[in-house]
């Protein structure tokens, strides 16, 4: 081989061999969009139960949820705590409604609709409905929990 030839090659070698890999948005995201889906739908079974601490590990140690009306509520301890007191005020019946959900790599955004009653002693006090944005993580063992989560009501306020 011609020392000139090796100049090509060898260069052309070394670039090809320290290409990245792809990013991981380039796979097909059907099947992290079916496990977040899965999640939501856990949510749904833990708040309609009553069971706020499984709501509460649908979330990372560190998750931040933005609740109508409250400061940031930070950590699973105090997640379970708000989303406790949400249920025990009588919010049941919650629905999603899912509009949108991009995975991208290790996390992944969503926005949708919500719907949920409020029954104190069998009577339906209020119904509320309204938006939701969800960031979700991909943790190292492949599951998704909810990184940052905030909702808020589309009723508007009453006029005086």
């Amino acid at each position: 081989m011609k020392r000139s030839s090796l100049f090509i090659i060898l260069p052309l070698a070394l670039f090809t061999a320290c290409q990245q890999k792809p990013l991981q948005e380039d796979k097909d995201p059907s099947a992290d969009m079916r496990l977040i889906n899965e999640v939501n739908t856990k949510y749904e079974n833990y708040y309609n139960a009553g069971d706020a601490a499984g709501v509460a590990s649908l979330h990372t140690e560190d998750a931040m949820i933005m609740p109508p009306n409250f400061d940031f509520v930070i950590g699973k301890e105090a997640i379970e705590a708000a989303i406790k007191s949400e249920i025990e005020m009588g919010a049941q019946g919650l629905k999603f409604d899912q509009i949108e959900l991009i995975v991208n790599g290790n996390y992944a955004y969503e926005t949708g609709k919500f719907a949920l009653k409020v029954v104190v002693n069998s009577e339906v006090l209020a119904e509320d409905h309204g938006k939701y944005v969800v960031v979700w993580e991909k943790q190292k063992d492949g599951n998704w929990l909810m990184e940052k989560d905030i909702w808020n009501t589309s009723i508007p306020l009453a006029s005086e």
